[in-house]
């Protein structure tokens, strides 16, 4: 194969969740333009926001 041994990945339990900030949630709503790092991709559309 492409590398000389398997990958394995530890699959630990997660930290405490910290939600982000009022101001960092629904970004995307708020900020249609997005980052600079994000990029367009035709006839994609923000999914329903999940209950809470």
């Amino acid at each position: 194969g492409f590398l000389p041994a398997k990958i394995v990945t530890e699959v630990t339990p997660a930290g405490p969740f910290y939600a982000a900030e009022k101001d960092h949630q629904d970004y995307l709503l708020k900020h249609p333009d997005g980052y600079t790092c994000h990029f367009i991709r035709p006839n994609w559309k923000l999914p329903p926001k999940a209950a809470e």
